[in-house]
């Protein structure tokens, strides 16, 4: 708060002048607040506004406190994207060069080398990967510079280093062996071989299964034993939302939210959004919104503040150039 002197008039005549009051000692100042020097995101707000943007694969982007959508055009052979602002309104300004996508870490822990050897490492330290998990994922590297083209292989590691998963498949990190599921009693009759794969939030498992070709993806919190935990929820990309609670966002069969508390792995709320476009990128805005984009392209914005989602706005139509 800024402090203005008190200034004394002493008036004119016989009588004496009156003491002087002496002003009380100012407070110490106060140290300024340390300054962020981070460069902003290079974001063209004051850009003009995009006309449209190409068919082609999206994603989106909360950056710089606009939220961006970027689309590489279909069959482009430099990848190069296109990029816009996007509100509830419509499209906005012009991107350019297109941002960073943000990262969405799903467990603290992560697989890495050290000291020399590959290792699933937390907050406390780091163990080994047996010989076995060491060659399987060899044979993955190797298979992935294979592809056309190339890719990297998906590795992760449960926040208490019982389990690490390649490319979606669980091994238990102590014995050095892959951890064998069996499929969900709720979903199909016990020993049906159906294949699955594994996505890990904190110390869980998210299980994900499917017994047809079309959008009938179930999945299930399973722990590190393998053992289901709840009721099946629709199967979709994972979000952090915040330090407790993760969304799942799936289109199998309608658009639904399904809220996962990160610790516990239990099922904290869902939206059901009725049917809609097949699902294609999530972004997290702060911690009590984010918003998708699904088809060509309708963009929905969702407040997570609570427990259980509610809709803010959309489907807002993004109509694509062609």
């Amino acid at each position: 708060m800024k402090r203005c002197a008190a200034i004394v008039l002493i008036a004119c005549g016989s009588n004496p002048p009156a003491t002087p009051v002496t002003p009380p000692p100012s407070p110490p100042p106060v140290p300024p607040r340390p300054v962020d020097a981070t460069p902003a995101p290079a974001i063209a707000i004051d850009a003009p506004a995009a006309a449209c943007l190409p068919s082609g694969d999206a994603r989106l982007v909360a950056t710089g406190g606009a939220l961006v959508l970027c689309v590489t055009p279909y069959g482009s052979t430099s990848d190069r994207e296109r990029c816009a602002t996007v509100t509830s309104a419509g499209i906005g300004a012009a991107i350019a060069p297109p941002p960073p996508s943000s990262p969405n870490p799903l467990a603290s822990a992560a697989v890495r080398d050290e000291a020399g050897k590959l290792s699933a490492c937390n907050a406390s330290g780091c163990k080994p990967l047996g010989k076995a998990l060491r060659a399987a994922i060899d044979a993955a590297r190797k298979a992935a510079a294979a592809n056309d083209p190339p890719r990297t292989i998906e590795l992760a590691a449960t926040d208490d280093l019982a389990i690490v998963a390649l490319e979606g498949k669980p091994w238990r990190l102590a014995a050095d062996r892959p951890l064998a599921l069996v499929v969900p009693r709720s979903y199909a009759p016990p020993h049906t071989e159906l294949g699955y794969y594994v996505d890990v939030i904190g110390t869980w498992l998210v299980s994900s299964w499917t017994t047809c070709a079309g959008p009938c993806e179930k999945s299930i919190v399973t722990d590190a034993r393998g053992v289901h935990h709840g009721k099946l929820f629709d199967t979709g990309p994972l979000l952090r939302v915040d330090d407790r609670r993760v969304a799942v966002v799936s289109s199998q069969q309608e658009l639904t939210i399904t809220m996962l508390d990160y610790a516990t792995g239990k099922q904290l709320g869902t939206l059901d959004l009725g049917a809609g476009e097949d699902f294609v990128h999530v972004a997290r805005i702060d911690d009590h919104t984010f918003a998708f984009v699904a088809g060509t392209f309708d963009i929905t914005w969702i407040d997570v503040s609570t427990d259980t989602p509610k809709l803010i706005a959309g489907p807002v139509a993004i109509a694509p150039c062609n």
